[in-house]
Formats: structure tokens, sequence, C-alpha cells
């Protein structure tokens, strides 16, 4: 299996991994809980319909981006494993953490102190300049 497949192929994620569940759903995408069959590792994957959304899949920009997301080494920033295209759609196999998406936490945050809060604005700070540092154009922040 290669780490990125850009090009249409047949490739069938349930020979590889087992859906638990559905983690989110927009307008753009789903993302599903999914287990890797071989290592009983958890990972996300992010599923785009290229019938909704030709526009983003056929953009050479996009393209040059899923090459540099595949290489992220950065702590603040979930692994890009994997991208795959088949007929119907484009795929994105990411890391899986426990917890939550941080703009999920953001009432919650708002009852924390200011030491606590300093120390996440700098984390999300320092990503964007790595992202930025490394022409990283469409960063999703659920990735931060």
């Amino acid at each position: 299996m290669s780490s990125t497949t850009l090009g249409p192929n047949t490739f069938n994620l349930r020979n590889y991994y087992v859906f638990h569940s559905k983690i989110d759903e927009n307008a753009y995408s789903k993302t599903y809980l999914i287990k890797k069959i071989d290592s009983n590792a958890f990972r996300l994957v992010k599923v785009f319909n290229k019938k909704t959304q030709k526009q983003i899949i056929a953009n050479e920009e996009i393209k040059k981006e899923i090459s540099k997301l595949v290489k992220i080494t950065n702590q603040n920033i979930l692994k890009l494993y994997q991208v795959y295209v088949n007929d119907k759609n484009l795929s994105y196999i990411i890391d899986h953490f426990e917890g939550t998406f941080l703009s999920m936490n953001i009432r919650e945050y708002r009852k924390k102190s200011e030491v606590i809060i300093g120390c996440i604005m700098y984390q999300i700070f320092l990503t964007l300049i790595y992202c930025h540092k490394n022409k990283i154009i469409h960063i999703n922040q659920n990735l931060i």
C-alpha cells in the first residue's frame, strides 16, 4: 500500500481498515473513526465526494499541498498518513487522538487561567508559523 496515491485507482479502504463510527459530517466531507486491520491502530479518514468537490480535487495546488502534508513532522499537527482517490472519493487517512478538537472546547477554555490560555495560544502560533514557513496554504484548523 503506497503512502500517497493521487491518481484514480480501485483502492478500497475496507480492505485495510474497519469503520467504527462517523465522527463528523459537513457540506464538504465526512470523517470516520477507523481501525487498521494489520496493526489495530486507530486513525481518522476524511472522505471528500469527488462529484461535489470536483473543483477542489482537480486543483493542482491541492495536489502539491497533499505532498507537503504527508511530510509534516510538527507535534501540533495531526499526521497525514495516506491519501487515496478512487472513482467516487478523495480520502485522507490521518492520526486519531483521544479527546476533542480545540474548537469544540472553546467554552471550557474560557474558564481556564490566563497562563493555560497563553500556552494554548503559543502552540497555535507556533503551528501557524510552521505552516507559513512550509507554504502550507489550506490548513484545516481542526488539525491544530
